[in-house]
């Protein structure tokens, strides 16, 4: 072909450009919603051969269990498995004991907590893959789980429980899907209040006996801002991050009003 009918592959990209750029469906949100159900069923893979999937599994051990959560007196581990398919609790009474399993069906189910006392698990539980998880209490001898919070589209993330168990804090985009609240759960009234709503990626750092919460701010994927909500006047005070974008990780010190801090601004690596 003479060269000057010869095209180049920088030109064909750049008339191709027109074509690239025609409307397209947005993406929006998350988890199936996400993505229309035909579009879904035209790429999604087939299912395996329950024999080849077998042997897959044998050969990788996808399904080991992890690690847990151990009560506080030692006696019992609380792990997910997904033995049967599908991730789930699981308990182990004492060293060379047989796993009982705790909770079933077909929604994956992963531990995040135990009680101080040792009595209650608190879960988290995702509806068919909709990567949005509601938290729920559970007796650790067993027994159905009872909803803290799970909304549709809403997803809810566990912070800790109190020490002395009647509280669960949590965070969760329920006010506005790009903002996360905090919240408490009350054991015992199972009523949740609302702590902090400012808008903002909010979760809790670390806190104190007497209910002060040391709050992460999230700005970017490593930046963050660090604020105080003290129980008694119910207001925040910034305390890290808020002048300047940095990265931080930070938590209580074991004196009043003292930090530990890890981070890259005193130099070239983190420092604590």
């Amino acid at each position: 072909m003479p060269a000057s009918r010869r095209i180049s592959p920088l030109a064909a990209f750049l008339l191709a450009l027109p074509a690239l750029g025609e409307p397209q469906t947005a993406y929006k949100g998350h988890g199936a919603d996400s993505v229309p159900a035909e579009v879904i069923a035209r790429y999604a893979p087939q299912p395996l051969p329950p024999d080849l999937a077998r042997r897959i599994q044998s050969m990788m051990d996808v399904r080991a269990p992890g690690m847990g959560i151990v009560s506080p007196d030692g006696s019992k581990l609380f792990f997910g498995w997904s033995v049967t398919g599908t991730s789930q609790v699981w308990r182990l009474d004492g060293p060379n004991t047989f796993p009982v399993q705790l909770t079933g069906g077909e929604d994956r189910t992963t531990i995040v907590d135990v009680s101080p006392d040792g009595k209650t698990l608190v879960l988290q539980r995702d509806r068919k893959g909709e990567e949005n998880p509601g938290l729920y209490l559970m007796p650790a001898a067993g027994g159905r789980p009872a909803p803290i919070q799970h909304l549709p589209g809403v997803q809810t993330f566990h912070q800790f429980v109190s020490a002395d168990g009647k509280w669960v804090y949590f965070a969760s985009n329920d006010v506005k899907p790009d903002s996360y609240a905090v919240y408490r759960w009350n054991v015992e009234t199972r009523q949740k209040e609302a702590l902090v709503t400012e808008p903002g990626l909010w979760s809790v750092s670390d806190h104190r006996p007497d209910g002060t919460l040391l709050l992460a701010k999230w700005t970017g994927s490593l930046t963050s801002e660090y604020w105080e909500w003290s129980p008694s006047t119910r207001k925040l005070t910034p305390l890290l991050g808020v002048e300047k974008p940095e990265e931080y990780t930070a938590v209580y010190g074991a004196s009043p009003g003292q930090l530990l801090v890890l981070t890259p601004k005193l130099g070239e690596f983190r420092r604590l």
